[in-house]
């Protein structure tokens, strides 16, 4: 796992809560993604930067049921 990249939402990306799920719609294609509950957490905890490892360890912690996956993009 490399910690020299940080990650964080991307503030051009409009997004719209409903209950624990989360609705993206990008700017430039007018595209909507559907985030679970799971993703929908991680899009809220990354208001601020964090580098994998940390979200990771957060994410692990807080969805101990949930598959981790094995890298991040």
């Amino acid at each position: 796992m490399s910690d020299d990249i940080l990650y964080a939402w991307h503030p051009a990306i409009a997004a719209t809560e409903i209950d624990a799920e989360t609705f993206l719609v990008e700017p430039d294609s007018g595209e909507v993604y559907y985030l679970d509950e799971v993703s929908s957490a991680l899009w809220r905890f990354l208001t601020q930067y964090w580098s994998q490892s940390e979200i990771v360890e957060t994410f692990t912690a807080a969805f101990p049921d949930t598959a981790a996956a094995s890298s991040l993009r």
